[in-house]
């Protein structure tokens, strides 16, 4: 709670925004953007992913909760093995 108060507290001038910017896939190819996220005191999370065309176009995308977590890197793991499922 503390840090989210802290982000809450912090000057809009002193925050970096990433300019990032979502590529397409190759030619007659899909692309599929996982994330996952976790609560370490509490050892639960989530994760998610998108699978779009090479257009962009939207095909499916899915979000599950997850238990039992011990790490951001475990999370993002268990994004890519669910994405792959």
């Amino acid at each position: 709670m503390e840090e989210f108060k802290t982000a809450l507290s912090t000057p809009t001038s002193q925050v970096k925004k990433a300019k990032l910017r979502w590529k397409p896939a190759e030619h007659n190819r899909n692309k599929l953007n996982v994330d996952g996220a976790f609560v370490q005191n509490a050892s639960f999370g989530g994760v998610g992913g998108v699978l779009r065309s090479e257009t962009g176009d939207f095909i499916t995308a899915f979000s599950i909760p997850v238990r039992h977590v011990s790490s951001a890197k475990h999370v993002e793991l268990l994004a890519i093995r669910y994405a792959l499922e």
